[in-house]
């Protein structure tokens, strides 16, 4: 019965993390990437660990808006949404990167039912980000 219950408790305090991504066959070839803002996102440090990301990869960018993207070869859009438990923490990321408007790639950072009672879903934006990145 102790043992049931300890892996019970174990289940419960582990969120299902899922992290889905689609690489860029040819990273190489990519020297700059404009990330367009997402005014929509909640999440204040997101672009600054996105740009830390691609850097860490050798890839400059730039932050623009939407309209600002005319000049961009390679445009990176994203999604991030965050949820409350004793502070907000971010919950999923969805990162799209095009090139001449065809998608070369993709990323996804998902918690499970919001992390549930995991201590690891309070991790910082960049320790959930850079799974992504690695």
């Amino acid at each position: 019965m102790r043992y049931l219950f300890g892996c019970l408790l174990l289940a419960a305090l582990t969120a299902c993390t899922a992290v889905n991504v689609r690489p860029v066959e040819n990273v190489d070839a990519l020297d700059t990437v404009c990330i367009v803002e997402n005014d929509r996102v909640p999440i204040d440090d997101i672009l600054e660990v996105l740009q830390e990301g691609f850097q860490r990869n050798g890839v400059d960018t730039r932050i623009v808006t939407r309209e600002g993207t005319g000049s961009c070869e390679t445009v990176l859009t994203y999604m991030a949404r965050r949820y409350w438990d004793v502070t907000f923490y971010m919950t999923s990321a969805e990162l799209w990167l095009w090139r001449d408007n065809v998608q070369i790639g993709y990323a996804e950072y998902h918690l499970r039912n919001n992390g549930g009672m995991s201590l690891a879903k309070w991790k910082s934006t960049r320790a959930k980000l850079d799974v992504i990145f690695q």
